[in-house]
């Protein structure tokens, strides 16, 4: 029962996480050629003036969240449309009058 919300819940904080700067920045640091996060080769080629690469970059960010957020929408939306059913058969039952 609470499947669809821990999937939820682990797949947003993936999401937001992918475009956390800050603290990447301080927990995971930055070593030339070894360690690089996205938004760290953001800021890194906006610095140098490639605004191009940026742009690739923000778009490669962009994509995977927005893949994250479809994916969750999809194994969300298909337990809520079963719940949403069993409601309206409970809803149509009790508006029933009975002829006696």
């Amino acid at each position: 029962m609470a499947k669809p919300g821990i999937i939820s819940g682990v797949t947003l904080a993936f999401a937001r996480a992918i475009g956390e700067y800050g603290a990447t920045s301080m927990l995971a640091g930055n070593i030339a050629g070894k360690t690089s996060t996205i938004s760290q080769q953001i800021a890194m080629v906006i610095q140098s003036g490639d605004y191009a690469t940026a742009g690739f970059w923000c778009i490669v960010i962009i994509a995977i969240s927005f893949a994250c957020l479809v994916s969750i929408n999809m194994i969300c939306g298909k337990s809520k449309g079963i719940k949403r059913k069993r409601k309206n058969n409970v809803a149509h039952s009790k508006n029933k009058k009975t002829v006696g």
